[in-house]
C-alpha cells in the first residue's frame, strides 16, 4: 500500500488497480485507455486464409494467439473436450492456434489420432506483422476464458474487425468505463464458448456485425485521438 499512498496520481489501465484503489481508499487515479493504431490495426486483405483453405480446406476459421496455458488462459480438458464436440456438430469449423505454450506437442497427437488435424491446426508463433494477417484471415478470434480482462490480443483483433469470444467481468468494466463497455461475445462457461462458436460459424452477417461494432469501440476508446491526449 505504501506506493499507492506516496503516489501523485495512480495510472489505471484495466480494472486490477481501480479495485486496490477502491479497497485501499485512494482516489487520485487516473484511467488511461491502452493506446492503439488502428490505422495499422485495421481492416485488410487476408493472405493467410488462401494458404489456410489451399491446406486444410474451407470452412469456418476460428483464431486462438494467446499462449497455451490451461491455468491462465483456460486450455484445460474441458476446453478441448469442448471444441472437439463443436466440430462434432459442425466439421466445417476449423480451429487455428499458435504453438507456443505448455503440451503443443501432446495436444497435436492427440488430435492427429483422432483424424482431426484439419480442424485443430497448430502453425509457428509469428511477429505482429504477420499476426495482423493471421486476424483478418480468420473468422473469430477466441481468447482467454479465465481472468475476464482483456489485453492486446483482444484489441488487435478487434482493431482488425474480428467478433471476439471472451470471458469479461463486466461488473467491474461497467465502473471503469462508464458502460462503455467492449462489445465482446461474453462467456462464463464452456456451454457458453461452444454454443457462441457454433452459432456465429451459421449467421455470416452477425460476425460480420460484431466485428464492426469492435472495431469502432477500439477506435472511439483506445484509438490514438482518445488515448494520446489524455497522456
Amino acid at each position: 500500500t505504501m506506493p499507492f499512498n506516496w503516489a501523485i496520481f495512480l495510472f489505471i489501465s484495466n480494472p486490477h488497480t481501480l479495485g486496490h484503489s477502491r479497497r485501499l481508499g485512494f482516489t487520485n487515479g487516473v484511467y488511461l485507455p491502452y493506446p492503439m493504431d488502428t490505422s495499422k490495426y485495421c481492416p485488410g486483405e487476408a493472405n493467410s486464409r488462401k494458404l489456410w483453405e489451399q491446406q486444410y480446406g474451407e470452412g469456418f476459421y476460428v483464431l486462438m494467439t494467446s499462449r497455451i496455458d490451461k491455468d491462465v488462459k483456460g486450455q484445460n480438458n474441458l476446453f478441448w473436450d469442448g471444441l472437439i464436440e463443436v466440430v462434432k456438430k459442425n466439421k466445417k469449423i476449423k480451429f487455428i492456434f499458435l504453438s507456443w505454450g505448455n503440451s503443443i506437442q501432446e495436444y497435436i497427437t492427440r488430435f492427429q489420432s483422432l483424424g482431426l488435424e484439419n480442424n485443430f491446426i497448430f502453425l509457428s508463433p509469428v511477429g505482429k506483422l504477420k499476426l495482423i494477417d493471421y486476424y483478418r484471415s480468420s473468422d473469430v478470434v477466441l481468447d482467454q476464458m479465465v481472468y475476464g480482462y482483456y489485453g492486446t490480443t483482444a484489441l488487435e483483433a478487434a482493431s482488425v474487425g474480428k467478433p471476439i469470444i471472451m470471458k469479461l467481468r463486466l461488473e467491474q468494466y461497467n465502473a471503469l468505463q462508464n458502460e462503455d463497455v467492449f462489445p465482446v461475445v461474453n462467456v462464463e462457461n464452456q456451454q457458453e464458448i461452444n454454443q457462441a462458436i457454433l452459432e456465429l460459424s451459421l449467421d455470416n452477417k452477425k460476425c460480420k456485425q460484431l466485428g464492426q461494432l469492435c472495431r469502432e469501440w477500439v477506435v472511439r476508446v483506445h484509438g490514438e485521438e482518445t488515448t494520446v491526449p489524455l497522456m
